[in-house]
């Protein structure tokens, strides 16, 4: 209780709100976006810990450029006559983050599960720095059923017991097994986190037209 007052009085929290869902006991997901809106703006009471999260209509290019440069992760773009569906994925809201992109080898694999059980989970990726092999962290995402199991034979292929990388990196998942780094991909990811791990990796695609040793990365 004292460590939690603390931090109440240290850092205290913001409530930021965007959305209402109900307004007492009536159930106002069903409105279009810009009425909901409108809505959350007549019950709120904002004040220093309570905030309503505004928006801009229109430019949207430059409020995302604008969100880039202060270093945020980027913006959601909602249609204005959406309705809220909760626990759904729809095209109504999307996500809009800034990308940077990395070529990286391909030197292990982690093992699969469920419907991933008979190829691999992820794939473990490395870059040169400084001209050793240096592990930026694994991606799980991006690719299809189709592209994983074309994939899996040319990494059996290249399988190898020894890790590629001077030392054996911290892996937060089961390794499949390592392989030579022969394969270069080309990975998406938001940014490197403080150990030097690509945050937030998917998976573009094969860079068959570039060298291993050409995949080098600078922090």
């Amino acid at each position: 209780k004292i460590h939690q007052d603390y931090l109440v009085k240290m850092l205290p929290a913001t409530y930021v709100a965007f959305d209402v869902l109900y307004i007492g006991d009536e159930n106002v997901m069903g409105k279009p976006q810009m009425e909901r809106k409108a809505l959350l703006r007549e019950v709120l009471e904002e004040d220093d810990r309570i905030v309503l999260s505004d928006y801009v209509e229109a430019r949207g290019v430059d409020y995302y450029n604008a969100v880039i440069a202060r270093g945020l992760e980027g913006i959601i773009a909602k249609r204005k006559d959406a309705r809220y569906s909760p626990g759904k994925r729809t095209k109504d809201w999307i996500k809009i983050k800034k990308k940077t992109t990395l070529d990286c080898v391909i030197a292990g694999i982690t093992a699969g599960e469920g419907e991933r059980e008979d190829t691999f989970g992820s794939l473990i990726m490395g870059a040169y720095y400084e001209g050793a092999l240096f592990h930026v962290g694994r991606v799980g995402t991006g690719f299809s059923e189709l592209f994983r199991r074309s994939l899996y034979p040319r990494l059996v292929a290249l399988r190898q017991e020894a890790c590629p990388f001077p030392e054996v990196p911290e892996i937060d998942a089961q390794v499949g097994f390592w392989t030579r780094p022969e394969i270069v991909a080309e990975v998406h990811f938001l940014e490197f986190s403080k150990d030097r791990h690509m945050r937030a990796p998917s998976f573009s695609r094969l860079r068959e037209d570039k060298r291993p040793e050409d995949c080098v990365v600078t922090f």
